[in-house]
């Protein structure tokens, strides 16, 4: 009889161990923050394991580990993808489109033209498959639907980066999905109330209200050496017409070999030069020999005022962080037109400050639009601490499932997908 106890204790005890091991997994992904380094910087949530399996086991829940699923509708929603994914996997996958060189357009006639129905078909681009080799009206919104998706120019034309877009397999797709998983085991279950989210490979931020997106805009983030670093925060302060402290590696490697061939810039550009970082000590550019200078011996600061040419426009909001990443506004309009937008060095340019701005400023009385506009207009700077902070998460998400349920694919412009499928697959 005492053996049997003894057996049933240690049994019970090795189930428990394996159950917390794996719903930990589960709830809180496969590492620890030590494990990701440069790939996430945002505090892993907690769970009271205990209670938790307790709960469970008072349920009755026949599949238990879904109760340790994240509770986010964006991981819940990638995981019905997934299994869809799977079965078409297990089927033989979706066909790749080879059209020889040419061009697939509408009114073309083409063999190749009833896999490419095929394989919208099975990535729900279009309803329905019939075995059809001519490119009609239907089958272009279903290629412009396709482009849509994965961020790419809506012409309904199948060549170059649709053509590349269109025949990744689909085991690579099912890879991504897993990858985008995890990373939502990572993310806090309620982050907020109103909270802003910025995507970095989707170039795009989102604001949030209880849950529900109230606005959203284009952005602008760092560029390959430069990357935008995933985190969260909170924005503190709004500045009005700020001035720019350029960064020394900036000043440098960009800023000096421009001054060396026209010093009329720093005059022109409004930049002042400083012995320090505490402003006090203005330098005479003339005293400086420019021609002679040695750029990487440069130990002077810049700094330049509000005017058209400053790179942080009228408007910056700042989050104190380990990074000096804040949002900003920028004079070069023109770059949100492009659709994949990592030209900053690191800081992430925004659409439309002055709506942000006057947005978290709603419930202060003294500021709306007309007086956002009427502080830029007098070129002073102006600093505003705001009575309600508001969290701020720049996040990496390269696949998630729209309101919709459309999902949507995005390139992997900082490799910490790739990276992360390493990790993972060392982790198995």
């Amino acid at each position: 009889m005492k053996d049997k106890q003894e057996t049933f204790i240690y049994t019970d005890m090795l189930l428990s161990a394996a159950f917390f091991k794996d719903s930990q997994k589960i709830w809180r992904g496969h590492f620890k923050n030590d494990d990701l380094e440069n790939l996430w910087k945002i505090k892993h949530k907690k769970i009271k394991y205990g209670k938790t399996l307790d709960s469970i086991l008072s349920s009755g829940n026949n599949d238990p580990f879904t109760e340790f699923e994240p509770l986010h509708k964006d991981y819940k929603e990638l995981k019905t993808v997934l299994n869809k994914y799977t079965e078409i996997a297990e089927k033989g996958g979706w066909p790749a489109v080879n059209p020889q060189g040419k061009v697939l357009i509408k009114g073309d006639i083409n063999p190749e033209i009833i896999k490419l129905r095929k394989r919208l078909y099975l990535s729900e681009d279009i309803s329905h498959f019939e075995d059809n080799k001519t490119f009609d009206q239907e089958l272009e919104q279903a290629v412009m639907h396709f482009q849509y998706r994965h961020k790419l120019k809506e012409d309904g034309i199948v060549k170059g980066e649709t053509l590349k877009e269109m025949n990744i397999p689909i085991e690579d797709r099912i890879e991504q999905i897993t990858v985008n998983m995890e990373r939502w085991r990572w993310v806090p279950e309620q982050p907020s109330e109103k909270y802003i989210l910025v995507n970095i490979p989707e170039f795009k931020m989102h604001v949030f209200e209880k849950n529900a997106e109230i606005y959203n805009m284009k952005v602008i983030v760092g560029k390959s050496g430069a990357y935008t670093p995933i985190f969260s925060d909170q924005i503190e302060k709004i500045v009005i017409n700020p001035s720019w402290i350029v960064p020394a590696n900036i000043a440098t490697t960009e800023l000096v070999p421009m001054i060396k061939r026209d010093t009329s810039i720093l005059s022109k550009q409004n930049i002042e030069i400083f012995t320090d970082y505490s402003f006090t000590t203005m330098i005479d550019p003339d005293t400086i020999d420019w021609l002679n200078l040695d750029a990487r011996q440069f130990n002077y600061v810049l700094k330049q005022k509000s005017n058209f040419y400053n790179p942080l426009g009228h408007i910056k909001f700042l989050f104190p962080n380990e990074y000096d990443i804040y949002l900003h506004d920028t004079p070069s309009d023109y770059l949100f037109e492009e659709s994949e937008r990592n030209f900053s060095h690191g800081c992430i340019r925004i659409e439309d400050p002055v709506w942000l701005a006057s947005y978290l400023l709603k419930d202060e009385p003294q500021w709306n639009k007309k007086k956002l506009y009427e502080a830029i207009y007098r070129q002073e700077e102006q600093s505003i601490s705001l009575k309600k902070k508001l969290p701020v998460f720049i996040l990496y998400f390269t696949t998630w499932v729209d309101e919709k349920g459309t999902i949507h694919f995005m390139k992997d412009i900082y490799d910490h997908d790739k990276q992360l499928k390493s990790i993972l697959e060392s982790k198995e």
